[in-house]
């Protein structure tokens, strides 16, 4: 083959045929994979909410080891939506109102509007975790947060101090959190 055989074959590209069989192909991976891509965003979300949650509750308690003082989180989920509201003192706050919740003059409010299709299930006597000065102490319960497509994942405080993740038993597996 000589020379002028090889440069067309180079400079050839593609045919208009051969880039409509590829974008169909290419449409099809995508339409495919829209859903399950909707659903691990969805399940990010839910995850990153729990982590930020239990880091809100953490930091509560540290907060009241070092000031010396009770402070409290107090969760509230209903028909206006959920939110947690943090105050020190020994009354709860009511986190829909707007001023109601703060520490040392500056609101302190966690809102369910700013974690978009993540619901909150409270499971604390009173609605409130309280965090005692002395050793980590604090009111023991949890919360519970979902999508509508079952996945859940629930933070626990223990009544020693300990804030951890897990998942409710029956629940689908979500990034590898152990039962709870």
């Amino acid at each position: 083959m000589g020379r002028r055989g090889r440069s067309r074959r180079r400079g050839r590209g593609l045919t208009l045929i051969e880039l409509l069989v590829g974008l169909a192909v290419l449409a099809l991976l995508a339409g495919a994979g829209a859903p399950a891509w909707s659903g691990w965003q969805q399940r990010a979300r839910l995850r990153a909410t729990a982590e930020l949650l239990a880091a809100d509750l953490r930091h509560a308690q540290s907060e009241a080891a070092k000031r010396h003082l009770t402070l409290g989180v107090t969760a509230q989920a209903d028909a206006h939506g959920w939110c947690l509201g943090f105050h020190a003192g020994s009354d709860a706050c009511d986190c829909h109102q707007p001023g109601a919740c703060h520490v040392d003059g500056v609101e302190r409010v966690r809102r369910g509007a700013d974690h978009p299709g993540v619901a909150l299930a409270v499971g604390v006597s009173g609605g409130t975790f309280w965090f005692g000065p002395r050793r980590g102490t604090a009111t023991a319960g949890h919360l519970t947060l979902s999508l509508a497509d079952g996945h859940a994942v629930r933070v626990v405080v223990h009544g020693v101090g300990r804030v951890r993740l897990c998942r409710p038993v029956g629940t689908p597996d979500h990034g590898g959190l152990e039962t709870c």
